[in-house]
């Protein structure tokens, strides 16, 4: 089943909210997205604050990272979606 926007994103802010950050292979290959994909995102929820863009001295490519609240946005998709399904999918 193809993921919608949303979740693509919401997939990618998991995947970057761990750790030291990701670089933008990584995110792509993580939240299984193609790199246009992942570039795109990546400048979207980093102009919303959600990401965060960092740069460590050896390397040669930035890194993105969760941003507090990224973390937060992706509690509240997960209660949403969890109360959802509770309820049921609706068709």
């Amino acid at each position: 089943m193809k993921r919608n926007r949303t979740e693509q994103l919401i997939d990618i802010l998991e995947q970057c909210k761990n750790g030291e950050g990701l670089k933008i292979t990584h995110v792509s290959h993580k939240a299984n997205v193609d790199g246009k994909t992942a570039v795109s995102a990546l400048t979207f929820l980093t102009s919303k604050d959600l990401l965060e863009k960092l740069y460590f001295e050896k390397a040669k490519r930035p890194v993105y990272r969760t941003t507090k609240d990224g973390r937060w946005l992706v509690r509240l998709y997960r209660e949403v979606e969890k109360a959802l399904a509770i309820e049921g999918r609706i068709s």
